[in-house]
């Protein structure tokens, strides 16, 4: 969620082809040994954010990963190797650093793969094309799926399967009963923009317009600007309710706010309003809010496997602080979320390595993942089932709704299918 604003402005590819070719099928890939596997993990400098969020705190990721990666090699590793963990860090304002990390990991400690608790559209870019190193983790989207040369597996649904299902959940409900809809979404969502529109239409909704976003500029004055322009267009359309795919929500509501337009959103990702939700205390456009995304938080705290996480991590770190005081307007530290993203990446990662064999590189790798099948991982709320047509999984997904009342959002306890 914190990244929503610099994915909007600032996605961009790389321009460098070079790196290293995906490993064929005869040996080990690159940074395999008998004995270990090189792993990078690559997440945001949060002290970067202190002066927009001071109170920001996820807890230590470092020692989060090291620690639960020792709760694997105590175990016997993965097929016998030990994992190794190396680390980079990026600046999310500074969306460069992104391919720096990336280059750290994949050139200079030549790693296997890397779980990615943070990533960017530029570092995707860098780590799955042009150096062709498998990924775990990250938002997943059809284009950036069609252009890597390595395998790439989420914990997180695809932008397309959360706004699918964020839609058929609405639907069930006869929530777009007699409304008339808009969609907007940016540049690098317009095949999920056009998914739901089919979508819609298919249920027999009104969709009244639909607007794309221009490429990233960088420009946040320019991409506000075009925005409100759409939220005008949308008024005039007698548009009720709008539905904001991905990260363009933050950007969106925002130029709402200088309006006074209102109509009812439906967002397809529940962390992104979220961080719409830190950086603001005024929830005018939050009224009769709708978005998909996981459990709530106090839900995937209950999970028995969380909890098998906490334990673990806290087994090694008796100190750490783990679990605190749910804050429902996320402006408190949220220690617990290190931990669960080192436990959900590495449980998933050993999964698909442990399914390749003895002989691990990309294609056994891949051949592996697009065949893991069903795993239920922490936080997701339900079985993921891993397939060639969802790397993502599919998680369950659940409805979130704003209650005016606490001014929170509040989730459905159970997920819409």
């Amino acid at each position: 969620m914190l990244l929503a604003v610099g994915l909007v402005l600032g996605a961009c590819k790389s321009s460098s082809g070079e790196g290293g070719s995906a490993p064929v099928a005869a040996g080990d890939g690159r940074g395999v040994t008998s004995d270990t596997i090189k792993v990078g993990v690559v997440y945001l400098d949060f002290s970067k954010l202190k002066d927009i969020i001071p109170s920001l705190d996820q807890g230590d990721y470092e020692t989060a990963y090291q620690s639960y990666a020792k709760v694997i090699n105590d175990a016997g590793g993965i097929n016998g190797r030990q994992v190794e963990l190396v680390f980079a860090t990026f600046d999310p304002i500074e969306q460069a650093t992104a391919s720096t990390a990336c280059l750290q990991l994949t050139e200079d400690e030549q790693v296997f793969a890397v779980l990615a608790a943070h990533t960017t559209p530029a570092g995707s870019q860098c780590i799955l094309v042009d150096h062709a190193t498998p990924m775990v983790g990250g938002t997943q989207t059809n284009e950036a799926l069609e252009e890597a040369r390595a395998p790439w597996f989420a914990w997180d649904p695809s932008s397309a399967s959360a706004a699918r299902q964020t839609v058929e959940g609405v639907l069930g409900e006869g929530g777009f009963e007699g409304k008339k809809v808009a969609i907007v979404a940016a540049a690098a969502d317009e095949p999920v923009a056009g998914q739901t529109e089919t979508q819609l239409k298919d249920a027999g909704v009104d969709v009244v317009n639909v607007a794309i976003g221009s490429p990233p500029s960088g420009d946040a004055a320019a991409t506000k600007a075009e925005l409100q322009t759409f939220a005008e267009r949308f008024r005039s359309d007698g548009a009720d309710q709008v539905v904001v795919i991905g990260d363009v929500f933050v950007l969106f509501a925002q130029a709402l706010q200088q309006t006074d337009y209102r109509p009812q959103l439906i967002a397809t990702s529940t962390g992104v309003v979220r961080g719409f939700l830190v950086a603001t205390s005024d929830y005018a456009v939050m009224q009769g809010l709708i978005a998909g995304g996981p459990p709530s938080p106090q839900e995937v705290a209950a999970e028995p496997a969380v909890q098998e996480c906490h334990d673990a991590v806290q087994e090694i770190e008796p100190d750490r602080v783990i679990e605190t005081p749910y804050d429902p307007t996320g402006k408190s530290p949220e220690p617990q979320i290190s931990v669960e993203s080192a436990c959900t990446a590495l449980q998933l990662f050993a999964a698909i390595a442990e399914k390749a064999g003895s002989t691990l590189n990309n294609d056994t790798f891949g051949q592996a993942g697009e065949n893991l099948g069903v795993i239920t991982l922490p936080g997701r709320g339900g079985p993921s089932d891993y397939t060639p047509d969802h790397p993502d999984g599919d998680p369950p997904l659940f409805l979130a709704r704003w209650d005016s009342a606490t001014d929170a959002l509040v989730v459905d306890p159970t997920p819409v299918s």
